[in-house]
């Protein structure tokens, strides 16, 4: 899971950035998926590594990892709502920079291969991200 800091910078950007789709909290929880709007997004947070990238104290060490957004529309509808979110998202976040978090990058939709109730279609978008972290 990534740090603290790039979960809270990354949800604390969403509504600034992306305000007209809502973001659902699914971690630890699951909501109960016959009231969800007909589009919507979850979000998960993974790390790859911690690494220092310079010497002497305090010293950068750089986390890497990825932002999952789980991007989710009604099954039976065209693709046409779910792309044009996912443009939406994308630009919002290709130069994205809060502090020190920062995209590296972002790619297209892929078609999700994990949970679905047949009631969504659903989409992934990876925000590659490095966090710069002074210790």
């Amino acid at each position: 899971m990534s740090s603290k800091a790039v979960r809270d910078k990354f949800r604390a950007s969403w509504p600034i950035l992306v305000p007209s789709i809502p973001m659902f909290d699914v971690v630890n929880d699951d909501p109960d998926h016959d009231i969800m709007p007909d589009l919507w997004v979850a979000v998960e947070f993974i790390s790859f590594n911690e690494e220092a990238v310079s010497l002497g104290r305090p010293a950068c060490r750089r986390e890497s990892g990825t932002i999952t957004i789980v991007l989710s529309v009604k099954s039976g509808t065209s693709d046409d709502a779910i792309n044009d979110a996912a443009e939406v998202i994308r630009d919002a976040y290709r130069y994205w920079k809060d502090g020190s978090v920062r995209s590296t990058q972002i790619d297209p939709p892929v078609p999700a291969d994990g949970f679905s109730d047949g009631l969504w279609y659903i989409v992934d978008i990876d925000i590659s991200y490095d966090y710069d972290r002074f210790i």
